[in-house]
């Protein structure tokens, strides 16, 4: 998706706990890629990287596609560094 437009879409209404886990649910149901709900949250709710993915991966839509994510930063990781 579109980097620019997920970033105006965050900035229209700061979501609260409530509204984000109905558009977390949301985006799971649309097929969301795992960044752009993380750039999403970002942009929304001014977190770092780390708690942006942290909440995304502790709702409970999400909380399956943490491993596989964290695999693939890993290989990602180590290709990147020939490792």
């Amino acid at each position: 998706m579109n980097p620019e437009y997920i970033i105006k879409l965050a900035r229209i209404d700061r979501l609260t706990k409530t509204e984000m886990d109905k558009q977390l649910a949301q985006f799971k149901t649309d097929n969301w890629e795992i960044m752009d709900c993380v750039l999403f949250i970002r942009h929304n709710l001014f977190l770092d990287l780390n708690d942006c993915k942290s909440l995304l991966f502790n709702h409970k839509d999400w909380v399956e596609d943490e491993a596989d994510f964290r695999k693939q930063e890993d290989d990602k990781r180590k290709a990147a560094f020939g490792e």
